[in-house]
């Protein structure tokens, strides 16, 4: 596997030769700032890497309602809204 080629300091018109080993893998080099990408190939053979991020569907879900974001960021900036639960005291158990 060969990556070869020039970095432009803005990366505005950055090209690297990227080549596939035995196993059809590529090494991005310095043009992989991500640890995740979603990849898929164009009609014309052009292959486009998207940054991703895995999360939970809980997470998800919590990402669609604004609403509770903004619930938490309030709870979180004002500590005297936070409600303080007790916890039970744990008992030792005799054997």
């Amino acid at each position: 596997m060969t990556t070869s080629g020039t970095a432009n300091v803005s990366g505005a018109d950055e090209r690297v030769l990227i080549e596939l080993d035995e196993r059809r893998r590529a090494t991005l080099g310095k043009l992989g700032r991500h640890r995740r990408y979603l990849a898929h190939e164009e009609p014309n053979g052009v292959i486009v890497l998207i940054p991703a991020v895995v999360m939970t569907e809980t997470e998800m879900r919590l990402l669609a309602r604004p609403d509770l974001i903004e619930q938490i960021e309030q709870t979180a900036a004002d500590r005297a809204s936070r409600i303080r639960r007790s916890r039970l005291k744990r008992q030792d158990v005799e054997g």
